[in-house]
């Protein structure tokens, strides 16, 4: 018997034997992921290959997503994500970028999602060369409101960003 508030938590499996006239029972409670596994801040040359890696439990099985400055990752052949399961039930989660560019670097996230939570861990990848700002989609914002408008920026060093609204 359980308690039936958390009948949305837990699950309860049965199996009825036909050798032992008997039920067994499981009780799984659902968890919220946990990152057991994260890449730290790098700083790299151009062209070199990059990995980044991530691993999640979770139950369920947590999904992970990655971003580059709080966008989806830049759709180009040299980025590869992939991620698989282990027999223990860890989903490892990767990023590959083969020959890295200035243009490249950033604030890396990989963040695990599933039905009861999600976690988020994120690392700096500085690529030397002049410095690079990346485009953004349009923004919409409305008066009185406050907007944050993110600037995706790449090289390294980098001394200082400088804003302007209009005309430079």
């Amino acid at each position: 018997m359980y308690n039936k508030s958390l009948s949305n938590h837990i699950k309860v499996l049965s199996k009825l034997s036909t050798k032992n006239p008997c039920i067994s029972f499981g009780i799984f409670a659902d968890e919220p992921p946990v990152l057991e596994e994260i890449f730290s801040d790098k700083i790299v040359y151009p062209g070199v290959s990059v990995s980044l890696k991530c691993m999640a439990t979770g139950s369920p099985l947590p999904q992970v997503t990655w971003r580059l400055d709080s966008l989806p990752l830049p759709e180009q052949l040299r980025f590869r994500v992939g991620d698989y399961v282990t027999r223990d039930s860890r989903v490892v989660s990767y990023v590959n970028i083969t020959s890295i560019q200035v243009e490249d670097g950033g604030l890396f996230s990989c963040k695990a999602t599933n039905e009861v939570g999600s976690v988020t861990h994120s690392a700096k990848i500085n690529v030397f060369g002049p410095p690079t700002i990346r485009s953004i989609p349009n923004i919409t914002a409305l008066a009185g409101e406050i907007t944050v408008l993110p600037c995706p920026a790449g090289g390294h060093p980098l001394s200082s960003i400088l804003w302007s609204r209009g005309k430079y």
